[in-house]
């Protein structure tokens, strides 16, 4: 038996978004760059005075390692839905993916200065690579309570 193409799958079917949540889930990648910045704020001086002030500005430099790595990404991942998307000039595709691969080239080219100065800078620079993981889990929990206290 032949199939119409003309019937549609319920799970084709979206149901439509609320503006509200659409606004709310839209702001996440700002909430994470000021988690970010904040964790990098708070964490620091205490580390610094827990281990030792070059392991602080081992942290620090990972923080800001991480956080131009982040910003990167947004970037590469809004230039390729530019480029998928149907009638949008976007940059070119060599020019997205050297960026993306930059990125890499820079962290490792920093660690690789730290590592040669301070092996607990070193240490210092790892954690503060870890960062943006950090403030992506405070997002993912400010989202869910946010959405069970609003029933979204």
């Amino acid at each position: 038996m032949e199939e119409s193409p003309l019937l549609i799958e319920e799970s084709d079917i979206q149901a439509p978004v609320d503006p509200k949540v659409e606004q709310f889930y839209s702001g996440a990648y700002r909430r994470i760059s000021c988690i970010i910045v904040a964790l990098a704020v708070i964490a620091a001086p205490i580390l610094s005075w827990k281990f030792r002030p070059v392991f602080g500005v081992g942290f620090l430099a990972g923080c800001a390692a991480a956080y131009l790595n982040f910003a990167w990404l947004k970037r590469a991942v809004d230039g390729m839905v530019e480029k998928i998307a149907v009638g949008k000039r976007a940059p070119s595709g060599a020019g997205l993916m050297a960026r993306f691969f930059g990125r890499y080239i820079v962290v490792a080219l920093l660690a690789y200065v730290i590592f040669k100065s301070s092996s607990h800078a070193l240490y210092g620079f790892c954690a503060g690579l870890f960062v943006p993981i950090a403030a992506a889990m405070c997002e993912g929990m400010y989202e869910a309570v946010t959405a069970i206290r609003n029933r979204f």
